[in-house]
């Protein structure tokens, strides 16, 4: 539980991230990796992906180790 609370922290904080365009920060966004890991542009359906993804990712961990239990 606390691993999805934590990765969907540090999801949520770089998709809001991307509403602050300050000229430095947009310089990072120029280079490749910094697109990939900043992204650029803020879209409201990428947090609901975000948490979709994260809970299907907690209920198969939780019903593996159910199953392996």
């Amino acid at each position: 539980m606390r691993l999805t609370v934590a990765a969907l922290a540090i999801s949520y904080a770089v998709e809001f991230s991307q509403l602050y365009q300050a000229p430095w920060i947009n310089a990072v966004r120029a280079y490749p990796i910094g697109h990939l890991v900043l992204g650029s542009t803020f879209n409201w359906p990428d947090l609901a992906a975000y948490t979709i993804g994260a809970l299907l990712a907690m209920l198969l961990e939780l019903s593996i180790r159910r199953f392996a239990a």
